[in-house]
């Protein structure tokens, strides 16, 4: 069995680059608001790569299914100030982060907003 982590990795005349979903479709104006544009970036790398989502989501469900608590902190570390929040497969987070650079950063609130819109990828039950 392949490890489908690595399928979208390409290799050309010794360098190695993604797969890449085409964000500039997304980016296109006029054709969906902020959040129509993250979905259409989903629904593409998971047409392209669909056994890879498919064990991310499975991932993420064990992780919310196997938490110590609702929120995914580790309440038996005492030193564990740190939750889980979302699993995405590499590419996916690359691909996002093409279209938008500032996807990961709390400023916005478009983590947050994500977990809201796209429950599969949290690693915990609440957001």
């Amino acid at each position: 069995m392949s490890d489908t982590r690595y399928e979208h990795l390409k290799y050309d005349k010794g360098k190695m680059y993604v797969g890449k979903v085409d964000t500039a479709k997304a980016m296109g104006v006029g054709e969906h608001d902020y959040w129509g544009r993250v979905d259409h970036i989903i629904q593409e790398y998971a047409r392209l790569h669909p056994q890879e989502v498919s064990e991310a989501l499975d991932y993420c469900r064990w992780q919310r299914d196997n938490a110590y608590n609702d929120f995914g902190v580790n309440v038996e570390d005492s030193n564990s100030t740190m939750r889980l929040g979302i699993g995405l497969p590499n590419g996916l987070l690359i691909a996002l982060m093409t279209f938008d650079p500032e996807f990961l950063e709390n400023d916005g609130n478009k983590l947050s907003k994500f977990r809201k819109r796209f429950p599969g990828f949290n690693t915990s039950k609440k957001t």
